[in-house]
């Protein structure tokens, strides 16, 4: 199990300290980054009524942002729409497992169905319902947080307010109902009801509201938690939303610390593009480890975010990039013709081609990529006579091969194998290039830079793109022509399969196709990873509801 993003806990005398890992921290590194930079920039000052980052919070394209970058982040900002670092607090609060799932309210319109305490807030706040209180003595503690009790802190106050304790009594009562400590449990109980009887309280309502309390132990939060989170959220939503290509930059630069990297990658490089960001394949010249900034304002990769090379890797390219003029040096330095200094390992010359690195050069990844290897079967006296054929005549890899055919060099037992390398370079150049190079980038990169699949497909029935999906109203109805990432096939409650499907095209990045059973058991054939599909269906909520997938 992977442990470098679970926050430990360490013991200082007689307190405890939550301790971040750094890909928890990594966002409070960006605002620094920033801050540093952006010499106007100062995160202590910025407003916290800004349009512009509510806007974007609100959209859910919080990718990035800090607390709310994944799937329920990204679907409850939608539906809550937070204006306000408290509203923001609630978020991140709501979508923890227990305010997500617990029976908390009986639904008005459903007699005997109960809604969560997430839903029952979303209800409230969005005017569905009207708030509703056991006791008018508790209205002032949960008026903030639509009558739904969200933090350890409204327990704490209902303690003191109701039934009269202390702090420190409220305090305790807290940590008892946060452990489920019984016994503990049992004496408060008794001193809660009495405290309440004291304040001129019923006793069975101290009983109704001390039950309510323990049941609230399963999602309580503590606020001063959540406000801090909610604070270095909207810091990294500000950032986000006024200075996108820093904080993209950051946020890929960021992505070997995750578990799965590469999918990192991709849906960060997927969102950058709603922002008009392009982001460009790794180039040779420039010899940036990590992902740099070009003139035009495009981000390219880090030579040392290419699957295969690595940061060790890099100074031997660093080197080879200073003395490749055009593809015939590349390849003589690569292959050690110039000495140890320049020679890279076959694998990382492969994966500096095929994801594009050397596209500047002119030259077509697939030929480039077919002549390194067709030199590399060569004996070093064989390769020299290739080499000096093309420097002194200025003939291509390929009529230098036929020269040295035509030469006394190859003995007998090595002419047959020459001459079917090159019948191979000509059966490797019959391939669709550009099929050929998103494939490269989606090994190498983790996303192909260079379009999608689906542009290869011409299917007159699509009529939106991934992109169009996020702008579409409810119920919407669409035909789009998306390429398979990701199939995650669960069983519905009566027990039927069905599938969330995560698809792309040269726009955009969807991770929230819902085939449901009923039309999963109609298409079940036809879904397979990477697989080019056209997926009828609507937009409901944040989510785009499948009822026919057939071949692109």
């Amino acid at each position: 199990m992977d442990t470098s993003s679970v926050p430990k806990s360490i013991k200082v005398g007689n307190k405890k300290f939550v301790v971040a890992p750094l890909s928890e921290t990594q966002r409070a590194h960006l605002l620094n980054e920033l801050s540093k930079k952006k010499k106007k920039l100062d995160f202590s000052r910025i407003p916290l009524d800004d349009k512009k980052t509510w806007d974007l919070i609100g959209s859910g394209l919080t990718k990035g942002v800090f607390q709310l970058e994944k799937s329920l982040g990204k679907r409850y900002c939608q539906e809550i729409k937070p204006r306000s670092i408290d509203e923001l607090a609630d978020v991140i609060s709501l979508i923890r497992p227990g305010c997500l799932v617990g029976d908390f309210r009986e639904k008005p319109e459903e007699p005997g169905e109960f809604s969560s305490i997430t839903a029952t807030y979303i209800k409230i706040k969005n005017g569905d319902w009207e708030p509703e209180y056991i006791h008018e003595c508790l209205e002032p503690i949960l008026s903030g947080t639509y009558s739904v009790p969200i933090y350890q802190e409204q327990i704490m106050n209902i303690c003191t307010s109701f039934a009269g304790f202390s702090l420190k009594e409220a305090d305790v009562m807290r940590k008892a109902v946060g452990k489920k400590k019984k016994d503990l449990m049992a004496t408060l109980k008794k001193k809660f009801i009495d405290g309440g009887v004291a304040n001129g309280h019923e006793e069975a309502l101290g009983e109704t509201i001390f039950g309510w309390i323990e049941a609230f132990s399963d999602y309580g939060f503590n606020k001063a938690h959540a406000v801090s989170y909610a604070d270095i959220g909207y810091k990294t939503a500000y950032a986000k939303a006024h200075y996108p290509l820093q904080f993209f930059k950051a946020m890929l630069e960021n992505s070997s610390g995750k578990q799965d990297s590469m999918e990192e990658i991709q849906e960060l490089v997927h969102e950058a593009r709603l922002f008009h960001l392009e982001v460009k394949p790794p180039e040779l010249a420039l010899a940036n480890t990590d992902f740099g900034v070009t003139a035009d304002g495009a981000i390219t990769f880090g030579l040392a975010h290419i699957k295969g090379v690595g940061k060790g890797a890099v100074d031997s390219i660093k080197r080879i990039s200073k003395v490749t003029t055009d593809t015939v040096s590349f390849l003589s330095h690569a292959l050690g013709e110039r000495g140890k200094q320049t020679k890279l390992k076959s694998n990382v010359a492969e994966a500096l081609i095929k994801s594009g690195a050397l596209d500047y050069l002119g030259y077509k990844r697939i030929k480039l990529l077919a002549e390194y290897k067709l030199l590399g079967l060569l004996t070093a006296r064989e390769r020299k006579f290739v080499f000096e054929q093309i420097n002194q005549t200025g003939c291509t890899v390929k009529e230098a091969y036929l020269d040295l055919l035509d030469s006394k060099i190859p003995n007998k037992a090595r002419r047959p194998r020459i001459m079917q390398a090159v019948e191979d370079m000509n059966r490797s150049l019959s391939g669709t290039p550009k099929k050929m190079c998103i494939a490269f980038e989606k090994f190498l990169l983790g996303i192909p830079l260079s379009g999608s699949i689906v542009e290869l497909y011409y299917n007159p029935r699509v009529d939106i793109k991934c992109r169009d999906l996020h702008r579409l109203k409810e119920g919407a109805k669409g035909n789009v022509g998306v390429v398979i990432d990701k199939i995650r096939e669960i069983k519905d409650k009566n027990g039927n399969r069905m599938a969330f499907l995560t698809v792309s095209d040269e726009t955009y990045m969807l991770d929230s196709v819902v085939v449901f059973a009923s039309t999963y058991n109609k298409v079940a054939w036809i879904l397979e990873e990477g697989r080019p599909v056209i997926i009828s269906g609507r937009k409901n909520r944040n989510s785009f509801i499948a009822n026919k997938i057939d071949h692109l």
